[in-house]
Order: structure tokens, then C-alpha cells, then sequence
């Protein structure tokens, strides 16, 4: 989508405006992919319970300990 090659290049204001936009936007589809890709493989690890990425049940079983000590210094008078 985009040219490297000052001979390719294009002359004209509206072709160097055209080749711009459509380089941006072939970016913008790069990443678009990529940041995909990476939450396809970041949400199997995640559903994986030996991974080291956190997934949303530790987030959960993380919230109910804290729950749980929060009670336990409620009734230790803290």
C-alpha cells in the first residue's frame, strides 16, 4: 500500500494526499489484525489455569479473598 522508491512516489499534491491516506490506512488495518490476533492468544492463555496471564475467575476468586479480609478486620476492630 505504501512506496518506498522516490521513483514510485507520487508528484502530484492529490497523489502524495491519496498515497498518505492510503498508507494510514493500511496501518490502521495492520494493527487492526495484530491487536486481534493478540486477544485471540492472550484470551486462551488466559482461560488456561497454569498461565501465568490473569484471567477473569482469579480476578473474581482475588475479589472475594479481599471480601473476606476486610470482613475479618471488621471483626477484629480494626
Amino acid at each position: 500500500m505504501t512506496t518506498l522508491d522516490s521513483e514510485a512516489w507520487p508528484q502530484t499534491g492529490e497523489g502524495r494526499v491519496l498515497s498518505f491516506v492510503l498508507g494510514l490506512y493500511a496501518f490502521t488495518v495492520f494493527g487492526h489484525v495484530t491487536a486481534t490476533l493478540a486477544t485471540f492468544f492472550v484470551g486462551r492463555d488466559a482461560e488456561n489455569p497454569e498461565a501465568e496471564v490473569v484471567g477473569a475467575e482469579d480476578i473474581a476468586a482475588l475479589r472475594e479473598e479481599i471480601r473476606a479480609l476486610r470482613e475479618e478486620l471488621r471483626r477484629a476492630g480494626h
